[in-house]
């Protein structure tokens, strides 16, 4: 990954393949595990992507229409996979965007509705 990539909030995995939150980008990366305020200082190099699974949809907040089809707020997508491969296909304006990565979903997200997209458990 490089840090063009992310945004101060994204879900990766850390160094000991615990789900961390993006909380500074630098040099080094500041992430945080959890709800723990005990901060890491990682390299960029030492974090990866999550892979954008169905269950991380709902996790967001995601509702299924029908099949294949979800929503979060007035977004629209589809989840597709197979044994080779999964992602999310947003339809946007006429462009079409292919997403694997959770972090991929935080950024568009942010980028078409000025919101953070975060787990629909947090802050609860």
């Amino acid at each position: 990954m490089t840090t063009q990539e992310l945004r101060l909030g994204n879900y990766v995995y850390g160094l000991t393949d615990r789900i961390e939150t993006i909380q500074g980008i630098g040099k080094m990366l500041l992430t945080k595990t959890g709800k723990l305020e005990r901060l890491f200082s990682v390299e960029c190099a030492d974090v990866n992507p999550i892979p954008l699974t169905e269950q991380w949809l709902l996790d967001f907040g995601a509702i299924q229409k029908q099949g294949r089809a979800y929503f979060i707020g007035k977004l629209n997508f589809t989840y597709e996979h197979n044994e080779l491969s999964q992602f999310v296909r947003f339809h946007y304006s006429g462009k079409v965007a292919y997403l694997q990565y959770v972090h991929q979903l935080q950024n568009l997200y942010f980028a078409l509705t000025g919101t953070e997209l975060t787990l629909k458990t947090e802050g609860k």
